[in-house]
């Protein structure tokens, strides 16, 4: 799933799962996380336009813009939960909707 995220004054905390990405689209943009274990929490990552970090373990992340009162915008890309990918596959294999006929009665 894909959320882009506009900051001015503002933060935003947000569930990061496994293998999201967190991109700055524009501004300097302020990230900090807090997880279990080894990823329990981070150091204060600051990414500029187009640099991105992709996260290690499920955290809570707080985005931040870096310099408050200038736009920061930001984009994550979160991958597919369990139930997500199960139900992507459910439809590949009943295939398209209109090949499936039921009888009339």
């Amino acid at each position: 799933m894909l959320s882009t995220f506009f900051l001015d004054t503002r933060s935003a905390r947000i569930r990061l799962r496994r293998g999201a990405s967190v991109t700055c689209l524009s501004g300097t943009l302020w990230l900090t996380w807090e997880g279990r274990g080894p990823a329990r929490s981070s150091p204060d990552v600051l990414l500029t336009p187009t640099e991105r970090v992709v996260i290690e373990a499920p955290v809570t992340g707080f985005l931040h813009p870096l310099h408050p009162g200038v736009p920061t915008g930001c984009r994550v890309d979160m991958p597919p939960t369990r139930l997500q990918r199960l139900g992507e596959w459910l439809r590949r294999w009943r295939g398209p909707a209109s090949s499936h006929h039921t009888a009339a009665l």
